[in-house]
């Protein structure tokens, strides 16, 4: 009897923890931005070569997965957006552009700033010329980058492994509109197949929890 209350504690503890974590954004200080407008394309730049985590190395990761390591972040990446773009939703829609010239050229000069689970993208650099050709191909206004899929592992008060994918919404004026992470976790590395799920089923509440930080 002892035993199964502890598991029920856990497990809801655990669709407790996702639920809160699955809704964390901000707007830059002091700026009011009218979040509300914002809709329409929204041009998907994905976590290219960063897939990344606080415990497992990328070999770990790939093997659990049943991957080589030389494509685990391609494969991910790759599935990570065929699930976002699609999830229809009345407000917007995300592009995921193909990786032409221009599409590469861009990407090439995106940087990013922070590390661990704090790791953002920074689009000053990126030259105007080139992300407006972009914007105008999609005709998109605005461009989401998502900056990583990060595996953070919690060992404390019990096993975790949370699913961290930050992002950063800018406008073709490259002001950053809004930044934040959306989550899901489970007890531990998964299998490719229960990975593929994962994204299934939580692709449209990270669309969700975007739009509503939108507001």
């Amino acid at each position: 009897m002892k035993m199964k209350r502890l598991k029920k504690t856990r497990t809801l503890t655990l669709f407790l923890i996702g639920c809160y974590l699955i809704t964390s954004g901000f707007s830059p200080k002091g700026d009011k931005l009218d979040l509300a407008s914002v809709s329409g394309n929204f041009v998907v730049i994905g976590f290219h070569d960063n897939l990344n985590s606080n415990y497992y190395p990328k070999n770990m990761i790939a093997e659990k997965m049943g991957l080589g390591t030389e494509i685990l972040d391609t494969l991910v990446n790759n599935l990570f957006l065929k699930e976002i773009s699609s999830v229809k939703s009345s407000r917007f829609r995300f592009v995921c552009p193909s990786k032409d010239k221009e599409y590469m050229n861009l990407l090439g000069q995106i940087q990013y700033t922070g590390a661990d689970d704090e790791k953002y993208t920074d689009i000053s650099g990126v030259n105007n010329a080139s992300l407006n050709l972009l914007l105008n191909k999609y005709n998109s206004e605005y461009i989401i980058c998502f900056s990583q899929y990060y595996f953070k592992k919690q060992e404390k008060p019990f096993p975790t492994m949370f699913h961290i994918i930050n992002y950063t919404i800018y406008n073709q004026q490259k002001k950053e509109l809004i930044k934040g992470k959306v989550y899901t976790n489970t007890f531990d590395l998964v299998n490719l197949d229960e990975f593929e799920s994962l994204l299934k089923k939580n692709a449209k509440k990270y669309i969700s929890s975007i739009e509503k930080e939108l507001h």
